[in-house]
């Protein structure tokens, strides 16, 4: 097996201090990562695509002069031209937050680019936020200056958590998200900064997360050096900052490592790195059922495994190496890798794609199992196997663990796409 590096860093650095000709981030809505990598790279001026501008909204003839003249906004006229309307708590009081434009021309978007697909919904101004009480009426004022809003793109929102954070992000290339944090302190909205007061950060898309109460989780990706970056920060409300407390980095060769915990990481609000993350080095010789087992196998994937449900049998050997032993059995043929938890991955003969594995090597007893994973779907005795047969459904994906019924012995598990 081809090794991969990882890292792990106590410091504000950041994926993003490095050169920026060296250095691009991966934006997605992402559902799932499927993304083109001959198609990145590069930085393209969103004002190359700029053709057709409409005059929309004009509040006032001398532009100039708008962020100056409205020190506080009635909140019921705003709404009615605002792009984006939120609520935000603070304290357990909410709070509704506007974002509308003061000026603003709309974008006859032609093309399709890095930002924007062609006859997205965008937008070029100047815009300003204004929250309050949703009791209240009056709203205060905070200017945002100029910005390009593509209302296509989940590009502005609400990170849930302590506190509630507002994102404006935009695109600035082919695969670069910008940042700008904003939260509520004693009925002020205030913008974050990092230690160095700066107020700009980098995002892998919308890849951020509320682990705890003042504590946030997000991702970055290089694909100069296919690296994978989880970055921790810890909120400083006072202060009005986020620190970087960790950085946790998955890279090497390719980024298949990194893109199966960025999926689970999208998929499951509570998963996070480096918590959840195991090294399948840790797996040789043996398979550990562990807590995020039920996470992983949900989606196709066993916790440690690059490969899974779906994956090629070509693109396995070319990464592990020719298997020790490829064979034909009941199951159909799979090919197994002896030195790697004794695992096997069975796949369909005419396509190539693995559609089940196998475990020979598992080392959990089923006692423990059963704590982790609850009671089974079923639970009977294989005249096949001349064993016992518990079996989960876990999603569109059904795991058996074959083992003794008096020690709870496991002798073999079987993953399969139900």
């Amino acid at each position: 097996m081809n090794a991969f590096t990882v890292s792990q860093r106590n410091s504000a650095d950041s994926l993003s201090t490095k050169e920026s000709e060296e250095w691009v981030y991966v934006g997605c809505n992402c559902e799932d990562l499927q993304l083109n990598y001959e198609t990145l790279g590069g930085f393209e001026l969103f004002n190359n695509e700029i053709n057709n501008e409409q005059d929309l909204v004009k509040l006032d003839e001398n532009n100039d002069q708008i962020k100056t003249q409205f020190e506080t906004v009635d909140m019921d006229e705003f709404r009615e031209i605002s792009k984006y309307n939120f609520i935000i708590e603070d304290n357990s009081e909410e709070y509704q937050v506007l974002l509308y434009p003061t000026s603003e021309k709309k974008i006859q978007q032609r093309e399709t680019w890095a930002c924007a697909q062609e006859n997205d919904e965008v937008y070029a101004g100047n815009y300003e936020l204004a929250w309050a009480k949703v009791s209240e009426k009056e709203g205060r004022v905070l200017d945002l200056g100029e910005m390009t809003l593509n209302m296509s793109r989940d590009d502005i929102y609400i990170v849930d958590g302590k506190p509630n954070l507002l994102v404006i992000s935009q695109c600035e290339g082919s695969v670069i998200q910008s940042a700008h944090y904003y939260f509520l302190k004693n009925n002020e909205l205030k913008q974050i900064k990092n230690i160095n007061l700066e107020n700009d950060f980098v995002l892998f898309g919308n890849s951020i997360k509320n682990l705890a109460p003042s504590k946030f989780q997000t991702v970055e990706y290089s694909n100069a050096t296919i690296e994978w970056g989880f970055l921790t920060w810890e909120l400083d409300a006072e202060k009005e900052i986020l620190v970087n407390t960790n950085m946790f980095i998955i890279g090497g060769k390719d980024w298949d490592v990194g893109r199966t915990y960025f999926n689970m990481w999208i998929k499951n609000p509570a998963f996070s790195i480096p918590q959840d993350y195991i090294h399948p080095q840790q797996l040789s010789n043996k398979y550990e059922i562990t807590s995020d087992f039920k996470v992983f196998a949900s989606y196709g994937l066993l916790p440690g495994f690059e490969f899974g449900i779906g994956s090629a049998k070509k693109d396995i050997v070319n990464k592990w190496g020719e298997p020790a032993i490829t064979l034909t059995y009941r199951e159909g043929p799979f090919i197994s890798y002896s030195s790697i938890a004794k695992c096997a991955f069975h796949y369909n003969s005419e396509t190539g794609d693995v559609w089940a594995v196998s475990v020979n090597n598992v080392s959990t007893n089923m006692a423990e199992i059963k704590k982790l994973l609850g009671e089974p779907k079923k639970d009977y005795f294989d005249d096949y196997d001349n064993a016992q047969r518990a079996s989960y459904i876990l999603g569109d994906y059904e795991v058996s663990f074959i083992y003794e019924k008096e020690s709870g012995n496991v002798w073999f598990m079987f993953y399969n796409e139900i």
